[in-house]
Formats: C-alpha cells, structure tokens, sequence
C-alpha cells in the first residue's frame, strides 16, 4: 500500500511529465518509486540527474546493477531489489550472478572489491581503514572508481530509504527475495 500517493503520468503537472517521459524513454515505463519521488520536482529532478551521470561515469552497467542489489539487500529494500533484479536481467546478468551479488559476493575480483567497498561504507558511514582501502586497491579499485561507488551507496541508500518510507506497489517480479541463495555471507 502506498503511503505517498504516486502522482500518475497522465495527472503530473508539465514540469514532473516531463521528468517521467526522460525516464519512459529509458526503460518503456515509469517506475511506480518514479511515480511517488514525482512529488517534489526537486527530489526527483536530483536522483535522475544523479542516476544518469553515474551511467556516465567509469562503472560499467553490470557493476551497477551489482552494486545496486547489494546496497538494496543491507537496506532492506524489496523494492529496490525487485526493480534491480529485473534490470539486471534486462542487461543479461545470469540469475546466479544476481543472487550472489546480492549477498555480496562475485566470483571477479575488482567486483568484489567493490561490493565490498560499498558494504563497508554502510557498515562504517565511510569511515573504512586504510588497510582495506589498500586491499580494494590491489584488486583494481582506483580512486574515480572508490568515488563513483560511494556515490553509487548515496544514490541508492535514498532510493532504498525513500521506497521504505513511501512505500509504493511493487510492480516487478519477486521471485527471488529473501531466497536463501541470496543471504549476507558476512
């Protein structure tokens, strides 16, 4: 149930239309997490700008995707689970790649550096040593890549908040939440 009404695509004023379209344009639809950050124009405006320059940024989609499950998974996110795990297989991430990465783990090194990097700054609010700073960075995680990923944390922390907070209709499957496969090996 919602608890922040979405504001539908066919009633939102011509300054939040315009933000779905970009967003329908993308994906063939507007997300109901969309639909509900559509009340404040401002809000919504910040994630998408955000949400497209990380697309831009050094991280390839699939890590993104990674990434993005793993932040939804310590949050608690259904919502954001069900969303990323439907993109995921959008963008041809096998479903065990999916599960694991949700429970932190890739059987790639720089991936699971950064899977790592992103758990600690949650588990630490980013104050991670310089010992594991250095292990991170053995496996391949430069400085633009340790600062897209924490950006990455803070884009998805709100998403994941927000869509706890507001509660909108999953509209995406959820088969695989809370499946054993997917459960935090640390």
């Amino acid at each position: 149930m919602n608890r922040i009404n979405p504001i539908k695509a066919e009633k939102a004023p011509a300054n939040i239309a315009a933000l779905y379209e970009a967003v329908r344009a993308d994906v063939n639809l507007v997300p109901n997490l969309i639909q509900s950050l559509g009340n404040s124009r401002a809000s919504l405006d910040a994630y998408l700008r955000l949400n497209v320059s990380l697309a831009e940024g050094n991280l390839p989609s699939v890590l993104r995707e990674k990434l993005a499950l793993r932040i939804a998974k310590l949050n608690g996110c259904k919502h954001c689970l069900a969303i990323h795990y439907t993109i995921g297989g959008m963008i041809g991430i096998p479903e065990k790649e999916l599960l694991a990465a949700e429970g932190g783990l890739s059987h790639d090194s720089r991936e699971q550096a950064a899977l790592d990097l992103a758990e600690a700054v949650i588990a630490t609010r980013g104050n991670v040593s310089n010992q594991f700073y250095s292990e991170i960075t053995k496996a391949g995680i430069t400085p633009e890549d340790s600062t897209e990923i924490i950006a990455h944390v803070a884009m998805n922390v709100f998403a994941n908040y927000f869509a706890r907070f507001a509660q909108p209709e999953i509209e995406f499957p959820d088969k695989r939440i809370d499946s054993p496969a997917a459960a935090s090996p640390h």
